[in-house]
């Protein structure tokens, strides 16, 4: 793509802050509500607990797929990539709840600023605000 102007930018940015402030607006009222997480968010938490502990975590989640093999073994989701990113927040709230959904929402933030540069330098201006808006639905 051609050289990005002044107004691109400006484009981008404002995209980019659209699509972000759902997920700010609703992390910021869960925190201020006290809405906290249960059932397998909860479960989690634990985990993204226990990565400071002499026991890490070194499976994902445990799935309910293990439910439907034969003789029911136990199956997990994917490595513990999500407690080891949830870990520095969780510490850093003290192992208060909010700091999971800051950390949540920290990483959801960064995934947004990653596509809208990635489709910014692909699509342009108005192809990385599309895409924005997009991530928003």
């Amino acid at each position: 793509m051609s050289t990005s102007t002044t107004e691109d930018r400006w484009i981008v940015r404002a995209a980019v802050v659209v699509a972000s402030l759902p997920l700010v607006i609703s992390v910021g009222l869960a925190v201020v509500r006290g809405e906290w997480m249960a059932g397998d968010r909860s479960i989690m938490g634990l985990f993204a607990h226990d990565v400071f502990t002499r026991n890490p975590p070194l499976l994902g989640t445990i799935s309910t797929l293990g439910n439907y093999t034969e003789g029911g073994a136990q199956v997990h989701h994917l490595g513990p990539a999500q407690f080891y990113a949830l870990a520095v927040p969780d510490w850093l709230a003290g192992g208060h709840p909010a700091g999971l959904l800051i950390g949540g929402l920290i990483i959801n933030l960064l995934a947004i600023a990653t596509v809208v540069r990635f489709a910014n330098r692909r699509l342009g201006a108005l192809g990385a605000a599309g895409i924005a808006l997009a991530c928003v639905g």
